[in-house]
């Protein structure tokens, strides 16, 4: 038996959801790299193309810098 797929998840929402599923990444982190960028496959290029992909990361925060453990995860999980 198949259920409706919810009508509410778009692009972001499920990618969001993707990023809150890495070790240590909060709602609050997922939610700032989803404003800048809409979807994963935009975020992920972004990062090769970056030499220094822990540095790149980090600056993605606003006030404070992204953790490097965090941002370690994120390459971890995607990589």
């Amino acid at each position: 038996c198949m259920k409706k797929k919810n009508k509410n998840m778009d692009e972001i929402t499920v990618f969001k959801s993707i990023l809150c599923c890495i070790p240590k990444l909060s709602l609050g982190t997922a939610t700032l790299i989803t404003n800048k960028y809409k979807n994963i496959n935009l975020f992920i290029k972004e990062i090769e193309k970056q030499e220094d992909k822990i540095k790149f990361l980090q600056s993605l925060g606003d006030k404070r810098k992204i953790s490097k453990p965090i941002c370690e995860n994120i390459l971890k999980y995607f990589f």
